[in-house]
């Protein structure tokens, strides 16, 4: 019976619980990691400088052609980034209002509201052309273009990625070597994090090793994942089998328990079936009617029982459920 306690308490689910855990949090982890490095191996440096050459282009152009036009106003700080902001601002805003003829010359301004001269409404009209003329289209979707080939990148939160490559790192410190893929996932964090701030800048990207690193990443992390997952389906083919197998000792030490409390009963049950057997025995004499008897019966009975007289010989008779007695000569010589 011990051996099915020592079996059970062996069986204890918390350990391979425990584990598969612990293969459910690396098969995360690991899916993060295959993410954001085939998120970098996708990115083309070529092609993203490419579409940042376009962008400079595009804007050299409409800025000329934007300084000509606004060279004759006395604009302070005309075409600064806060001026773009501004003027584009205000255009949709004219949108948002659906004032698709505004400006006209005698209405009010949208922000000073006082009434439009000659003069105001030409600049106000060459604010509208800097917002919607076909070099500034130029400029939209040459921006459009490069905002699209990193738009991947700036969706990548790399600090919560690198807390949690190095929260699994921190496991092995004093507990052996880590595995290759978290010490390169480490590594490479460091090299993408200069990346993602050029990208979100719209600069350049002197990385030109970022995909060849990343395509080495994701290789390692593919397969680390592979054996995460395969390490979780047998640990949890062993969980099933194991709780199996504690139910099975479970049940054989509660029928072991239940065999010695039967059998220390045992004597006690007897004797309490053998006592109800007499009981029913007793119960059926005493209440049993018995059928008219006609018989003669000659017995000898002791002389201290009849009348004290010596021993004699009694004749028994019964009829009709009267007794009737009658003593018989004793027998000479």
């Amino acid at each position: 019976m011990e051996s099915y306690r020592e079996k059970i308490e062996a069986l204890n689910p918390q350990l391979i619980t425990s584990r598969l855990e612990l293969a459910k949090g690396n098969r995360d982890l690991l899916k993060s990691i295959v993410a954001l490095s085939a998120t970098a191996a996708e990115f083309d440096p070529g092609a993203y400088d490419a579409a940042l050459n376009r962008l400079s282009e595009a804007s050299k152009r409409h800025r000329a052609a934007t300084e000509t036009a606004f060279s004759s106003y006395d604009i302070p700080s005309v075409l600064s980034e806060a001026w773009r902001d501004f003027i584009v601002a205000g255009d949709e805003y004219l949108k948002d209002l659906g004032l698709e003829d505004y400006p006209r010359k005698g209405e009010k301004c949208l922000y000073c509201r006082q009434e439009l001269g000659a003069a105001a409404v030409a600049v106000l009209r060459q604010y509208q052309d800097y917002c919607n003329n076909t070099l500034k289209k130029a400029v939209d979707v040459a921006r459009a273009e490069a905002t699209a080939m990193v738009a991947d990148l700036r969706a990548i939160n790399l600090p919560a990625f690198q807390q949690g490559v190095r929260n699994k790192l921190q496991q092995f410190e004093g507990n052996g070597e880590a595995p290759p893929v978290y010490v390169t996932a480490d590594e490479f964090a460091a090299v993408l994090a200069p990346v993602l701030e050029s990208a979100k800048q719209f600069e350049r990207i002197s990385s030109s090793t970022i995909s060849d690193r990343a395509s080495e990443l994701k290789k390692l992390s593919v397969s680390a994942l592979k054996e995460a997952e395969a390490s979780i389906v047998t640990l949890q083919q062993q969980s099933k089998e194991r709780e199996a197998a504690r139910t099975e000792a479970e049940q054989n030490l509660r029928d072991i328990e239940d065999r010695l409390t039967l059998r220390q009963l045992l004597s006690r049950i007897r004797w309490a079936v053998e006592g109800a057997k007499w009981a029913e025995r007793a119960k059926k004499i005493t209440t049993k009617r018995f059928p008219p008897l006609k018989r003669s019966l000659t017995v000898s009975l002791p002389s201290e029982n009849v009348l004290n007289v010596p021993s004699r010989n009694v004749l028994l008779t019964e009829s009709s459920g009267r007794v009737s007695r009658r003593e018989l000569p004793v027998p000479t010589g």
